[in-house]
């Protein structure tokens, strides 16, 4: 058993083949410890061990609430305060605070896709190859503190022609795809997951505005339950004035989300209600039908329609719902058997350019 002690430069320390204990000081040290059972310390700088044979521990100053490991076939590499240590056939991690050791084995595996989906000029050096994805965050990625922002999860979620076809896995599935196809496909990840939890009382209880763990359970679980998104943020604000006020004049994004979060937070237990109809308010005013009326899907115009309600139409004093879709349909027999809001589409789409009647004809009573 032995010692080995570096300086504060860039030392090259190699062990035995006995349980030897190292200690690299400063500096960006190579350190080698070869067989038995070793216990290494790094210090400060961005450090280099191999363990070899035998059981090898890294042990660094701190919590390991302070540190990010990461883990890629039998490599490894410890981000934090002392700066980055890249591991080979190392075993555990020692953190000298709270923390413990943990087993690299336990680490879950790099998500090499999803780092190089994160990073537009990873994107065009590498494609889809994932071991030259960790290359580059061993290298050079950790050191430049690059993270991976690509979540693969709430690419399933969006793509669930994806999640259907090939699987669940975020990062082997959902950003491999992304780089394969997805992105030359156009392909979004943006999965309403505030609105997917506002949807139900039971992920309401269980995740609250935890949108990770949200998109996560619909990729996992609530797509094959069957489970989709219905919770209207948009029509949500529309419908409480108090909302409208704090969010008029936001994007689109922010107030969808934050109608959400406020059903999520405390909508849901005051008994707020979604009463506002974006199709009704739109086929209300020909203005609106003109201005928005053929701007994309049924969901896209919706959208449209409850935004100029929440921006606009509320100070104008507009009323909600001033479509007769009795009296249309009473004076369009050929649309016999449409719901209102199918007779108020219809109107948005056709009827008002093919000049039919009884769309504003007075409610009789």
């Amino acid at each position: 058993m032995a010692v080995y002690v570096g300086t504060g430069g860039d030392d090259r320390l190699i062990g035995t083949n006995s349980d030897d204990t190292f200690a690299g000081a400063a500096g960006n040290d190579f350190i080698e410890a070869r067989g038995g059972n070793d216990l290494i310390d790094p210090g400060t700088g961005n450090d280099r061990v191999e363990g070899g044979d035998g059981r090898d521990t890294v042990r660094v100053m701190g919590d390991q609430s302070q540190y990010e490991v990461f883990r890629y076939d039998s490599e490894g590499l410890v981000r934090g305060p002392d700066g980055v240590d890249t591991l080979l056939d190392v075993e555990a991690v020692q953190f000298t605070g709270v923390g413990g050791t943990l087993d690299l084995k336990d680490v879950n595996e790099f998500f090499s896709y999803s780092y190089i989906a994160s990073h537009g000029d990873l994107i065009a050096a590498y494609g889809a190859n994932a071991g030259a994805g960790w290359a580059h965050f061993r290298d050079y990625g950790a050191v430049e503190g690059r993270d991976i922002t690509f979540d693969g999860n709430a690419y399933l979620a969006a793509n669930t022609d994806v999640l259907a076809g090939l699987g669940a896995n975020a990062d082997e599935v959902g950003a491999k795809h992304f780089l394969e196809y997805g992105r030359a496909e156009g392909r979004s990840n943006d999965f309403a997951a505030l609105s997917y939890i506002a949807t139900y009382d039971d992920l309401r209880e269980t995740f609250g505005t935890d949108t990770a763990a949200a998109t996560a359970h619909f990729v996992q679980d609530g797509f094959k339950e069957g489970r989709s998104v219905s919770f209207d943020g948009l029509a949500y604000v529309a419908s409480n004035e108090s909302l409208r006020e704090q969010f008029a004049g936001e994007s689109q994004s922010a107030i969808e989300n934050g109608g959400a979060r406020d059903f999520i937070e405390a909508g849901a237990a005051a008994g707020r209600e979604t009463t506002f109809d974006p199709l009704q308010y739109l086929a209300s005013y020909t203005d609106v039908i003109e201005a928005y009326g053929k701007q994309g899907s049924i969901g896209q115009i919706s959208d449209l329609a409850s935004l100029h309600y929440i921006n606009n139409g509320a100070d104008e004093g507009r009323e909600v719902d001033g479509f007769n879709e009795q009296a249309y349909l009473a004076k369009n027999g050929d649309l016999a058997g449409m719901g209102a809001d199918q007779l108020a589409l219809h109107w948005i789409q056709y009827g008002l350019a093919e000049g039919r009647d009884g769309a504003y004809d007075p409610v009789i009573g």
